[in-house]
């Protein structure tokens, strides 16, 4: 889910869309407190929505071929 900026109080704060405080796996908040700086919080935001959406991988994906071995001696008819 995206993330963005809302200022909660005197300070920026990443919330997810319902207005939660985004935690991280340990369960502290992601932006350590808040921040003062409009600008950093939204440059914290986007590396959050960039890492965790990342773009669909490039290019073809190549099936792998199975080579027909025969064992000696083995009956081909």
């Amino acid at each position: 889910m995206p993330v963005k900026v809302k200022k909660i109080g005197d300070k920026f704060r990443i919330v997810e869309g319902d207005s939660s405080i985004v935690l991280n796996r340990s369960g502290t908040a992601v932006d350590g407190g808040g921040h003062v700086n409009k600008k950093k919080a939204m440059l914290q935001a986007a590396a959050i929505n960039a890492n965790t959406n990342p773009a669909p991988p490039r290019g073809r994906k190549k099936k792998k071929r199975r080579r027909r071995r025969f064992d000696k001696g083995q009956d081909l008819a």
